[in-house]
């Protein structure tokens, strides 16, 4: 492999992921953390769009079972928004991490839904945190001194350069290199209530909820 090769690999973002969780890590968690396995995946079949996420067990073993390790991930479909928000995420899912780590129970249904002792943490950390009826507290933003503050550490925003397409599951043709582009996600459908199941469709849905007698409706895209 050549240099451009290497310059565009996908260990680049990674590596910088892994520095930034050190840096953060002091900076702002007092070392508490655990370093966690770091990767970038596509986001799968989940039924919302999400920039990144943090696995509530130790989901990563040795073989002598002596070292277990939790796992960040940062979605490999959104990896090209600037340096500022890919460390955003990672704050986000680190507020994770320390709960999961202390006990602290801060989201719900599946861990979408993110209560206020998620919101307490998240800000203490320099995140602004804003309620989504759908998911609760989990909408965080950067304040103007955090976010000054990430610019100015010691990492390569040129590392974060590629992202991974979103193909279409029925209408893309992927043979056709020509309609590379990213296909827009269906609306996703649930009851208001109990949130599930949560489905995905063009078209205006007219169900009714068999438990709660809710009527569908067409929820926020995170």
């Amino acid at each position: 492999m050549g240099k451009i090769d290497d310059e565009v690999s996908i260990y680049r973002p990674i590596k910088e992921l892994y520095k930034a969780f050190r840096i953060l890590n002091t900076e702002l968690f007092n070392g508490e953390l655990t370093e966690p396995a770091i990767l970038i995946q596509y986001q799968g079949n989940r039924s919302r769009n999400i920039y990144g996420w943090c696995t509530e067990k130790k989901i990563w073993i040795s073989q002598d079972k002596a070292i277990k390790k939790y796992e960040i991930n940062i979605t490999a479909e959104y990896l090209v928004r600037g340096l500022t928000e890919i460390i955003h995420t990672l704050i986000h899912e680190m507020v994770h991490l320390y709960c999961s780590e202390n006990g602290i129970q801060d989201t719900s249904r599946g861990g979408s839904y993110h209560n206020k002792k998620f919101k307490a943490y998240a800000e203490r950390v320099g995140l602004t945190v804003e309620f989504n009826k759908s998911y609760g507290w989990s909408q965080t933003s950067l304040t103007p001194l955090r976010k000054s503050w990430i610019e100015s550490l010691d990492l390569d925003p040129e590392a974060f350069v590629l992202n991974r397409y979103s193909w279409g599951d029925e209408d893309e043709d992927e043979d056709k290199e020509q309609d590379d582009k990213p296909k827009k996600p269906k609306p996703v459908w649930c009851c208001p209530t109990c949130q599930d199941p949560k489905i995905k469709s063009k078209k205006k849905l007219n169900i009714i909820c068999g438990d709660c007698m809710e009527k569908f409706i067409e929820i926020e895209e995170e």
